[in-house]
């Protein structure tokens, strides 16, 4: 028995495979596979087994750098294309750009189709991004600002000047001084060129590399219209070599400063503009304030030596150097404020703009300047927005010719800092209250007028058929056809005569006028006509001015100073209390006498003038300095109306209370010194007249006031006493009537409005 063959081992049986045999065919099997992968991987086209591997091919990735082509202006209502952009590299491996807006002024929304059409001027800001076109996983993007200009405002550039003309080689030219006119030319940045051969450029400087005559031309984009350039060129002469030329003075300096204020000194001005060197180096003396830069700063109050010297600037070896003077005062104070202006005004009125303004006593609103110990305080008005019939102003006052707005400009030269203006903008609303009734001027020459002297004081009727007008002359005329025609009596006045009123001095007597004057004097006339007027012995006045007189309940009460006096029998007067009140005019009415004057007080009496009573609740008053006296009074339809140098103001029980009258048309903040003279009262209408020329009426009992659209006076005019009789009103008045040849002259003035009865 045969024993079995161990693990692994090879039988040698007869017609098997030997140990030689298995390895070769091993290697064949090898070969064979090796060929087979051979002939797969080869080209299939060809079928050659021998030909190189078809692997895919990847160009390496080319990123954007920029995107050119669009332009930087538009033009409203034009299309703007944006198909004119193009990429940088021409090879970029993505070029796809995708625009999109970021922000516009100009009434644009949105971009559709690379396009949009602006319909405002503005800017309009877009944004270009190009997917994965910085890096294959990086957008490139880039931002565009484009300026839209309205064809109705465009400036077309004129010309550009103040280019050199001389230059020398390899030295650089600056053009960056040159001016392009106009200078409010929509376009102004100027781009350089010269031949290749003449030199460089680079911005605004010009570097020239040979000797001889260049011509170097400016162009400035769409500066000649929207849509072309504007260009100019110039011929400089370049030298060899550079040729020296010496500083000759050093201008411009100022010659008065500020302790602790900084003074620039970079503009001031080197002679010839074409020295060579120009630098300036500035120096002090120790103690006298620092140095840093162009800046000098002063450290004490006197007078400073400030030394400038400009290295090699006398000659190419030798310095410049030239003393300046300075007067240092004390530290500079800034205005922080003008205050003081109207914000409204009345149209014909005129504006006061100055400081301080004052005329006969009686101040306009004045402009203040803030801090009061500001170191500059003269103002220069202009008018920045033209309104209300006014384009100028001249000096410090404007008088608006329609209702309106405008806008003036206060400026304090060097107000701010010593070097820097201070200016504030006014905002002024004018209105328009002129539509009251029209006055008439009787036809009287200026002989006439001038019979009465240079200013009428007052005007009384007897209720019948006579009127009778005194004035500041002494003298004394009267009109029996209702103001039209006047005629002279002889006056007994020694000096002015200040009111007149008619009426009965007692029960018994018959009417009569009766006038006062300045130099305690009062008269008195039957009839009001030539040589029937005559003193009275005693006026109890003794010199005292008596300013008022009135009549009512069978009594005339006349007033001065601080004296008051009755009338009696047979022309005899009694002195009474004014109740420590400086009474200038009163009135009778309701039963009751009221009277004031200076200093706003008021005063009443219930026992026909009598014994006085100081009034408490008085609404003229002199706070804070301004002048706001008691000028005159009235009584009719059961109210009682006062006015004054800034109010108006109505009682309607017997004076014990006073309502200040909102609208008063005098307004003294209507920047003009305004104020009411004088108050009357006929056929349900009230008439107040004053400063200014202003006459106006009120139908509702002083509530509201319109102004006279033509009052005959002047604006220089001032009214002093108006009456009523037979269904007119007569003002009287005097005025300036500039003349030619420079100066005034005052006449008289005369105006009469009637009104029907009710």
């Amino acid at each position: 028995m045969k024993e079995a063959a161990p693990y692994g081992a090879v039988h040698r049986q007869k017609g098997g495979f030997s140990m030689k045999k298995l390895r070769f065919f091993s290697l064949l099997a090898a070969v064979l596979a090796l060929g087979l992968a051979f002939t797969a991987c080869g080209d299939d086209s060809s079928g050659d087994p021998t030909s190189p591997p078809n692997y895919p091919y990847t160009p390496p990735f080319v990123g954007v750098t920029g995107i050119s082509g669009v332009s930087s202006t538009g033009v409203k209502d034009v299309e703007f294309s944006l198909s004119g952009a193009t990429v940088d590299p021409a090879d970029a491996t993505n070029q796809t750009i995708v625009w999109s807006l970021t922000s516009s002024t100009a009434g644009v929304t949105d971009i559709s189709g690379g396009k949009f059409t602006p319909t405002a001027e503005g800017n309009v800001i877009i944004a270009a991004t190009i997917t994965n076109g910085a890096a294959v996983s990086s957008d490139y993007t880039q931002s565009f600002t484009i300026t839209i200009i309205d064809p109705d405002n465009f400036v077309a550039v004129t010309g550009i000047t103040n280019v050199p003309t001389t230059g020398t080689i390899n030295t650089a030219l600056d053009l960056s001084t040159v001016t392009v006119a106009p200078d409010n030319a929509t376009f102004r940045t100027i781009v350089w060129s010269v031949p290749a051969s003449a030199g460089s450029i680079s911005g605004s400087t010009f570097t020239p590399a040979a000797a001889g005559t260049v011509t170097i031309t400016g162009t400035i984009t769409n500066g000649l219209t929207l849509s072309s350039n504007y260009t100019e060129s110039f011929t400089i002469t370049i030298n060899d070599t550079a040729t020296f030329t010496a500083v000759t003075n050093i201008s411009e300096v100022p010659t008065a400063w500020y302790v602790d204020a900084p003074l620039d000194l970079s503009a001031v001005t080197v002679a010839p503009a074409s020295a060579t060197n120009k630098t300036i180096v500035w120096t002090v003396p120790e103690g006298k304030g620092t140095i840093s830069g162009n800046t000098f700063t002063p450290s004490a109050e006197g007078t400073v030596a400030l030394t400038a010297t400009i290295t090699n600037g006398l000659t190419e070896s030798s310095n410049y150097t030239q003393e300046f003077s300075i007067s240092v005062a004390a530290a500079f104070v800034p205005v922080t404020d003008i205050s003081g202006v109207p914000e409204t005004a009345i149209k014909n009125t005129l504006i006061g703009l100055n400081n301080y303004y004052s005329n006969g006593g009686y101040q306009a609103p004045y402009t203040t300047v803030t801090p009061d110990n500001a170191t500059n305080q003269d103002i220069v008005w202009s008018v920045k927005t033209a309104g209300a019939g006014v384009t100028a102003i001249t000096g410090t006052s404007f008088t608006p010719s329609e209702g309106g707005t405008l806008t003036i400009t206060a400026t304090i030269a060097n107000g701010k800092t010593p070097s820097t203006d201070y200016i504030k903008d006014f905002t002024i609303t004018v209105s328009d209250p002129y539509t009251g009734p029209a006055w008439t001027a009787p036809p009287m020459s200026n002989s006439d007028l001038d019979a009465f002297g240079s200013r009428i004081t007052g005007i009384a009727y007897n209720g019948t058929d006579k009127w009778v007008a005194v004035s500041q002359a002494g003298r004394i005329r009267y009109s029996t056809d209702d103001g039209i025609t006047w005629a002279g009596a002889v006056s007994p006045f020694s000096y002015n005569i200040n009111g007149i009123a008619y009426g009965k001095a007692d029960s018994i007597e018959d009417s009569k006028w009766v006038a006062v004057g300045s130099n305690g004097e009062i008269a008195s006339s039957d009839t009001g006509e030539n040589g029937t007027w005559t003193l009275a012995a005693n006026s109890s006045f003794g010199t005292t001015a008596i300013s008022g007189i009135a009549n009512g309940n069978n009594r005339f009460v006349a007033a001065g100073n601080n004296k008051v006096a009755y009338s009696s029998h047979s022309g005899t007067w009694t002195q009474t209390s004014a109740a420590s009140t400086y009474m200038s005019a009163m009135a009778y009415g309701g039963g009751i006498w009221i009277g004031g004057g200076s200093g706003g007080s008021m005063a009443k009496s219930i026992n026909n003038g009598s014994t006085w009573v100081k009034i408490e609740q008085s609404i003229f008053s002199s706070a804070s300095g301004i002048d706001n006296d008691f000028r005159s009074i009235a009584y009719g339809n059961g109210t009682w109306i006062a006015v004054g140098s800034r109010d108006i103001a109505t009682s309607t029980d017997d004076g014990a209370t006073w309502t200040k009258v909102t609208n008063n048309p005098f307004d003294y903040t209507s920047g003009w010194i305004s104020g009411v003279r004088a108050i009357a009262y006929g056929n349900g209408t009230w008439v107040a007249g004053g400063i200014g020329g202003k006459i106006a009426t009120s139908k509702d009992d002083g509530a509201t006031w319109t102004l006279s659209s033509d009052s005959t006076f002047l604006r220089t005019h001032e009214i002093y006493s108006i009456a009523f009789g037979n269904n007119r009103f007569i003002a009287v008045g005097s005025g300036s009537t500039f003349l030619n040849g420079g100066g005034s002259t005052t006449s008289a003035h005369i105006a009469y409005l009637d009104v029907a009865a009710e």
